[in-house]
């Protein structure tokens, strides 16, 4: 699947099931947090860009994720 179209279909999801924009249901959240700076130091190149609403990748920051998630984590983050 191409990364380009991959946020498009989350904006898809986000208009059915607007819970998804909630970080508190998604399931690999917690862990993110505590293991950041890990996962920073990875890089960019290793991780899993289809991961839900962008959580992940919202706090980790400069990746294209859904605009909707985008904006989502700019309100409530």
């Amino acid at each position: 699947m191409s990364y380009s179209l991959y946020h498009e279909i989350y904006n898809n999801v986000f208009l059915s099931n607007p819970d998804y924009l909630k970080a508190e249901f998604s399931p690999g959240y917690r862990i993110v947090l505590e293991n950041a700076e890990v996962i920073r130091a990875v890089g960019e190149k290793h991780l899993d860009y289809g991961c839900g609403a962008g959580f992940v990748v919202g706090l980790l920051g400069k990746v294209r994720i859904s605009h909707m998630a985008r904006e989502h984590l700019l309100v409530t983050h």
